[in-house]
């Protein structure tokens, strides 16, 4: 790694810091480039150097977090009922351990759209590589994007509610609810 790697990962790091330290304080609206910087100790060209905005880096750590969190499962090999089940859990532990993440989520509306918005597409692009079809029908697709909506869903109620269930029970209720026999219409 060369030494210009390591100063943007050190200064990624420190705008990280800043940032969760300044949201434990105040609101992630209240908060301004140039409060980030100072409490980074950097310049606000370097804050500029790194992303377009304070939004622009909310958007990226949510997704880096959540693509971490499911990339970690796709490590998992199989695809059977109970490796699926193992594959949620794995995600929903990351996510609930992950606690700037969770706090994250429960502070402000808008925070809960974006993290709703990457994980359903995360989720979406996970069911797709490991789905059975590699060019679903539109119906297929639609369903994938139903089951990633509700899913993501049912992570944000579990996190607002002190993850009621262990990530396991509730990767299951995930797994059953998706895959419940089909009523026959009469």
């Amino acid at each position: 790694m060369s030494v210009r790697d390591k100063r943007i990962i050190k200064t990624k790091k420190a705008i990280d810091s800043a940032f969760w330290s300044l949201m434990e304080q105040v609101d992630f609206r209240d908060i301004t480039v140039n409060d980030v910087a100072a409490r980074a100790e950097i310049s606000r060209t370097t804050f500029y150097r790194h992303y377009t905005d304070k939004s622009h880096w909310l958007e990226q750590t949510l997704l880096d977090r959540l693509r971490t969190h499911t990339d970690d499962a796709a490590q998992i090999p199989g695809s059977d009922r109970d490796i699926l089940i193992r594959k949620m859990a794995r995600i929903l532990h990351s996510i609930s351990c992950d606690r700037q993440l969770c706090t994250l989520i429960q502070l402000n509306t808008n925070y809960q759209l974006m993290y709703r918005f990457f994980l359903d597409r995360l989720l979406t692009d996970y069911l797709q590589r490991h789905g059975s079809r590699t060019d679903p029908t539109p119906e297929e697709s639609l369903g994938l994007h139903y089951i990633a909506a509700s899913a993501s869903a049912l992570i944000e109620w579990w996190v607002r509610n002190d993850t009621l269930f262990t990530p396991e029970q509730l990767a299951q209720c995930i797994y059953s609810f998706h895959h419940r026999p089909q009523q026959s219409k009469s």
